[in-house]
């Protein structure tokens, strides 16, 4: 699945708190698997970053393409 727009596409699956499976990092982040592929019949990925201060990492950002798991 590729987008060709230059921003970002406002939709959404609501995952109540707590449901979403999560994954905690070496480097203290934590990320929430809150629509992966498998919800959103592999139309995108919404994914949930929380990072310490200086942990790293890249900006905000989206990707054009994205392979559903």
């Amino acid at each position: 699945m590729s987008y060709v727009g230059d921003r970002g596409e406002i939709s959404a699956v609501h995952v109540p708190g707590g449901h979403a499976p999560m994954v905690v990092m070496r480097s203290g982040a934590t990320a929430w698997f809150v629509a992966p592929g498998s919800l959103t019949a592999g139309r995108y990925g919404l994914f949930r970053w929380d990072m310490p201060a200086q942990a790293g990492g890249p900006s905000p950002h989206f990707h054009r393409t994205f392979e559903p798991p």
